[in-house]
């Protein structure tokens, strides 16, 4: 995959998508791409459900915020993304107790 043709997988977390993402900069170091055209493509090649959710979360379109408010409502939600996909201890799967 390159930077140009990347996409967020069906299956894939927002945290999964993001690491991706970061992952083809670091490997293309010159890539070519300022701070604003590597957020307006990570934003442009997201899931619908996705945008929605980071736009909920910046209280309206992260397209709209600034360079460094877009770049940290991401990494926010992505971070927040990965703590739940990777918590060691799942609430279905914790040991029950009595209360006393």
């Amino acid at each position: 995959m390159t930077i140009a043709t990347f996409t967020q997988g069906v299956n894939e977390s927002l945290c999964e998508a993001w690491e991706q993402f970061n992952s083809l900069f670091r490997h293309c170091p010159t890539h070519g791409y300022d701070d604003g055209g590597q957020i307006s493509t990570f934003l442009e090649w997201l899931k619908p459900q996705t945008k929605l959710m980071l736009d909920t979360l910046a209280k309206r379109k992260t397209m709209y915020k600034t360079l460094d408010e877009a770049k940290e409502i991401i990494k926010n939600m992505a971070s927040n993304d990965y703590e739940v996909h990777h918590d060691r201890t799942p609430t279905l799967m914790q040991k029950r107790g009595v209360f006393e």
